[in-house]
C-alpha cells in the first residue's frame, strides 16, 4: 500500500502538455524543487521556463512526505560545522531562515501553511548541550531563532553553562509531562521550536497553476514526458524526451537524483556530480490515523534518540546521527489526522513493486507498534487509515547539491531530497534564480564540489 492523503487532495484535471520545443531554462522534475525553481526564475528574470516530469507534477516524494516545514538537517550542527566550516554552515542557516519569508509569500494566496510549535523530547543530556551550542551560535550571528529548551525543575539547570541559560526555561512537572503525550519515557529536556505544516503536493499543484496563468507566454509544463537524455553543448542544451527534442540555454535537474537521465557534455572528462554513486535511493515510511471527530489542534511532537528496538534489518531510523520519531496532528477536511514517521530503508531503482510493498507493510506495522506502545494516545483507531512512502535521494553526506556542474556550466543541479526537503526546496529554487541572474552568491554547504 502506498496511499498518501496529500495525493488524495489533488484536483482532477487533464495532464499538462505543450507544443513548445524551446525555452531559456528547462527544469527536469516537477516536484516542489522544480516548481519552486520555476517560480523564482519567472518572478525575478525575463527568462522562459519549461518544467518536464515523467509523471504528474507533485506525485513523487513531494506527495509522499510528512508535510513538515522546518529549517534543519538529518545531521547534527556539530557534524555539519566540522565538515563545512563556519562560513558555509552559517550562510546556509541564514539562507534557510530567509526561505521562511519566501514560503509565506508563496503560500499567502495558494496553499494553507500552518505555523505551529513543535516539542521534541531529548533523552541524552549530551545531545541537549550540543543543541544549546547550536542555538547560542545562531544568536551570536543574528540568525532568527525563537527555540527554547524546557526543563521540569531548576535542578536540571545545574549542568547547563551560564551562556546557554537564555535558551532554557523551567516549567511545572505537570506541564512538562503533558507536552509529549508519553508517560513511558523520562526526558532530560524538551525543545520547543517553530515548525510548519503543509500539503506540499497541493502547494506545488497550486503554484504551477498560478504560474501558468500569470506567465502564460513563457511558462510551460509537459507531464508524463520522461527525459531520457540531456546533451549539453557550448551554446545550447538538447533534451531528448518522449515528446521529442527540446532545446534550452540551461537545464536544471530537480530530481531526487537517483534517476538522472543520461547526461552528455562537450567535454572528455567525467562530470563531477552526475554519476551513479552520487545519490542513494531511500524509502521513507509514514502512517496516518484519521479520527471521526475533529480534535483540538496539537503541536508536532518529536522524540530524539528514542530506542526503537526494530526487529527488522531492512529498516533504520531517519538520520545518520540520531534516531528520531516524529508525530504531528492537523485538521484535514472534517477530521483530524495524526501522522507518524521516522523509519526508512535503503532501496534500489531496480526494486520491484512487490519488494517495495513488502518493506512498506513491515514499516507500517513497526510504526503502528511504536506509536501505540510509546505514546499515550487512547483515541487511535485499531489500524492506520493511511500508509505511504516516498522515494528520496540521499547524497553521500546527507546534504542537497545545488549549483552549476563545474565542467559543464549550462547544467545546473538541484538534487538530493534528504528528508526535510520543503524549506530547502524553496531556498534552493531562489538560489538557482540568483545563479541565472549572474549574482555573486555566498558559499553554502549545498555548493557543488564540496
Amino acid at each position: 500500500m502506498n496511499h498518501s492523503p496529500w495525493i488524495e487532495d489533488l484536483p482532477n484535471r487533464q495532464p499538462y502538455s505543450t507544443t513548445t520545443t524551446q525555452a531559456d531554462v528547462v527544469v527536469v522534475g516537477g516536484g516542489i524543487s522544480g516548481i519552486c525553481t520555476a517560480y523564482s526564475v519567472l518572478s525575478t528574470t525575463a527568462l522562459s521556463v519549461m518544467v518536464m516530469d515523467s509523471n504528474r507534477i507533485a506525485s513523487g516524494a513531494t506527495g509522499h512526505n510528512a508535510g513538515h516545514v522546518v529549517a534543519e538537517f538529518e545531521r547534527t550542527h556539530k557534524s555539519i560545522l566540522a565538515e563545512f566550516g563556519e562560513i558555509k554552515t552559517f550562510n546556509t542557516y541564514h539562507m534557510l531562515a530567509n526561505a521562511w519569508s519566501l514560503l509565506k509569500i508563496m503560500c499567502a494566496r495558494h496553499t494553507k501553511l500552518v505555523v505551529t510549535k513543535s516539542y521534541s523530547g531529548y533523552i541524552q543530556s549530551s545531545v541537549v548541550l550540543e543543541d544549546l551550542e547550536y542555538l547560542y551560535s545562531l544568536r551570536q550571528r543574528n540568525i532568527s531563532c525563537k527555540s527554547v529548551f524546557l526543563f521540569p525543575n531548576h535542578e536540571y539547570l545545574s549542568w547547563i553553562p551560564e551562556r546557554y541559560r537564555r535558551f532554557c526555561k523551567v516549567v511545572s512537572n505537570r506541564t512538562f509531562d503533558s507536552l509529549i503525550h508519553n508517560s513511558n519515557i523520562r526526558y532530560t529536556a524538551i525543545l520547543k521550536k517553530k515548525r510548519g505544516l503543509m500539503n506540499s503536493a497541493l502547494f506545488t499543484e497550486n503554484i504551477a497553476a498560478f504560474l501558468l496563468k500569470k506567465y502564460s507566454n513563457r511558462f510551460f509544463i509537459s507531464e508524463h514526458d520522461s527525459v531520457q537524455k540531456v546533451s549539453v553543448g557550448e551554446d545550447v542544451a538538447t533534451i531528448y524526451a518522449n515528446s521529442g527534442e527540446k532545446r534550452a540555454s540551461y537545464v536544471v535537474l530537480c530530481t531526487n537524483g537517483y534517476t538522472l537521465p543520461e547526461l552528455e557534455c562537450d567535454t572528455d572528462k567525467t562530470l563531477q556530480v552526475a554519476n551513479p554513486n552520487t545519490i542513494t535511493p531511500v524509502a521513507g515510511y509514514m502512517v496516518g490515523y484519521e479520527y471521526g471527530k475533529r480534535r483540538a489542534s496539537q503541536p508536532i511532537i518529536g522524540i530524539h534518540n528514542l530506542k526503537l528496538n526494530i526487529d527488522d534489518t531492512n529498516l533504520r531510523t531517519h538520520s545518520l546521527d540520531f534516531s528520531f520519531l516524529y508525530l504531528s496532528e492537523r485538521f484535514r477536511h472534517s477530521h483530524a489526522l495524526l501522522v507518524a514517521g521516522g523509519l526508512e530503508s535503503a532501496s534500489s531503482t531496480k526494486d520491484s513493486t512487490e519488494v517495495l510493498a513488502l518493506h512498506a507493510n513491515r514499516a507500517y506495522a513497526a510504526l503502528d507498534h511504536i506509536v501505540k506502545s510509546t505514546m499515550d494516545y487512547q483515541f487511535l483507531p485499531p489500524a492506520p487509515t493511511y500508509g505511504w512512502y516516498g522515494l528520496m535521494g540521499y547524497t553521500q553526506n546527507m546534504v542537497r547539491i545545488v549549483g552549476k556542474e563545474p565542467l559543464c556550466t549550462r547544467l545546473i543541479y538541484n538534487i538530493g531530497c534528504n528528508g526535510n526537503g520543503i524549506l530547502p526546496a524553496v531556498a534552493s529554487g531562489d538560489r538557482i534564480a540568483g545563479i541565472l541572474r549572474g549574482r555573486e552568491l555566498e558559499p553554502t554547504v549545498f555548493d557543488v564540489g564540496q
